[in-house]
Parts: C-alpha cells; structure tokens; sequence
C-alpha cells in the first residue's frame, strides 16, 4: 500500500489470528479485535475517517486493498452479494456491516438489559462462558447509542413483566419510532390492551372458539 508504511505480511498474518466473523452474534468483538488492529499500524482511517485524517487523499487501490483484508476475516457462511458491491471502498464495507449487525436505539438496549438481567453462570459450561457472554451483551448494549437512564430502567421493567397473552405488544415495540418508545406510552398500550383482553366479550368470544387474544385495532 503506497500510502501506509506498515508490512503488509505482518498485518495479514495479524489478520488471521482474529476469529472469523460470523454474524451479530459475534460482530462486535470482532469489531473490537479490527480497530485495535487498525489502529496499531494507524490504518484506521480507511475504516473510520475522522477530521484528523483526510480520507478522500487515501488512493482507491488501497481501499480496496483494505476491502479485501477486511473480507478475508468473514465466515463462509457471510456470503452476502452486497461484499462485493463494496470490494472497491473499506469505509463503506465497514459502515454496511455496522448497519447490518450493530442494532441501534432503545429497543435494542431494552432487549440488552433484559438479557443481561437474565443471565446466570448456572446457565453456562463455564464461568469463562459466562463472562465472555456477559461482556459481549454489555458491548451490544453501549454500542446502541442510548445510555442507561431511570426512563430505559422503567421500560424495561414494562416489559420484563409483561404477561404472555400480550407478547405481541414486542412485535409493536421493536419496529416503532423511538419516539413512540416512552414508559408513559408503553404503560398506556400495556393497561389498555389488558383491558381489552380481560373485557367480558372477549373473555365470551374466547370460551366459544378457544382462539388465542386478538390484536385489538386500537393498539396500533
């Protein structure tokens, strides 16, 4: 690379010793273990540019040299068409992949917390499982970009106690606008779906056909 005075073979044999990328379930510590790496041999505008570093002098033929590094540490099974749409430019193979595996935004720490309150050693082989489990959900958490506040602690909360009758208030949760995403809201569409569940013609329509609770319209 005519632009980095680094040994291209140390960094590829570098690159090899970092577990492969196998998806979501590993992605951030693989994302780590690459900036670290980056950083090292001070390469690490080509996947994050900042004001200090003026990307646009990096030649096209090192980004897509670093492209293909980057690409060399996927699974088989990240066979995805969009990579080689990407060959050409790391800085956008690096934001595609951030988009594609790093969930974003308060549901995603809502779903962090609760998997994190949910853990137990005595879930795992081992006490090393555990804490390399422990570390990666606490990782996934930090990187959704909400902090933890007495707000996100109440929706949580919201949501650990709701009853299985009305789990399909999730499915509304994780695809609505965070604005939407409230305790006050969430409360308020917990209590009225409640009461619609527990209403007398609904318990009626329930003892007759033996079918599972409607989504009542209202909710949406």
């Amino acid at each position: 690379m005519s632009d980095f005075d680094f040994d291209t073979e140390e960094l590829e044999a570098d690159l090899k010793r970092i577990p492969k990328l196998r998806g979501s379930e590993n992605y951030l510590l693989w994302r780590h273990s690459m900036i670290s790496l980056f950083e090292y041999y001070q390469i690490d505008a080509c996947i994050q540019p900042d004001e200090f570093f003026d990307h646009e002098e990096v030649k096209d033929e090192d980004l897509s040299y670093m492209s293909t590094l980057i690409q060399s540490t996927f699974s088989r099974k990240l066979d995805f068409w969009v990579w080689y749409e990407l060959d050409n430019d790391s800085r956008k193979l690096w934001q595609e992949l951030d988009d594609r595996f790093q969930p974003k935004g308060k549901w995603a720490c809502i779903m962090c917390s609760i998997q994190l309150n949910r853990m137990r050693p005595e879930h795992f082989a081992d006490d090393n499982l555990y804490c390399s489990k422990e570390r990666l959900v606490a990782l996934q958490r930090n990187e959704t970009g909400v902090k933890m506040t007495w707000e996100i602690e109440n929706m949580v909360g919201i949501v650990e106690s709701l009853p299985d009758y009305l789990n399909y208030l999730k499915l509304q949760w994780c695809v609505a606008e965070e604005d939407e995403l409230t305790a006050a809201k969430m409360q308020e569409k917990v209590l009225r779906a409640d009461a619609f569940y527990n209403s007398p013609e609904e318990k009626e329509l329930r003892a007759k056909s033996c079918i599972l609770p409607r989504e009542n319209g209202i909710l949406e």
